[in-house]
């Protein structure tokens, strides 16, 4: 995610390969999630369901970047964010079946605008249970990387 000085502008980049139903749910609930005008970019790595196709058909502000082969979700999410020019003060990127809670995404990039300095911020995650997901960990070091094989 990147903004503050940017301009307003929010870009959402998710890379599909056949996501299915879960696609139209996170794009449902992106709808929620924030008031900002935003456009959606599916860096799709060769989908053979039609779900991208479909959102494309169906939703204004979804754009679709055939990669044309499975190149991976780093490479695939760099390329579409590549291809995003100048126009986005913000870009963020999620997996397809995120499922966003309203007004989650308008806080995160609040908590961006009030640290300008942070390079990227990722929020608190919740499995469907609503027990908090472990995403965010310690920088990787050998002695916790040894206890973490045993």
């Amino acid at each position: 995610m990147y903004g503050s000085g940017y301009g307003d502008q929010l870009a959402v980049v998710t890379v599909t390969y056949s996501p299915g139903d879960s696609l139209a749910a996170f794009l449902d609930s992106l709808d929620q999630a924030t008031n900002r005008p935003h456009t959606v970019v599916l860096a799709d790595n060769g989908s053979l369901d039609g779900a991208p196709e479909r959102a494309v058909a169906e939703r204004p502000g979804v754009r679709l970047l055939r990669i044309g082969e499975n190149v991976g979700y780093g490479t695939a999410a760099n390329r579409a964010i590549a291809g995003l020019g100048g126009e986005f003060g913000w870009v963020v990127v999620a997996n397809p079946d995120v499922v966003w809670q309203p007004g989650s995404l308008d806080e995160l990039l609040a908590a961006a605008e009030r640290t300008p300095r942070a390079g990227a911020l990722g929020p608190l995650i919740r499995d469907s249970d609503g027990a908090v997901y472990p995403s965010a960990r310690l920088v990787p070091a050998l002695r916790r990387g040894v206890g973490h094989a045993v």
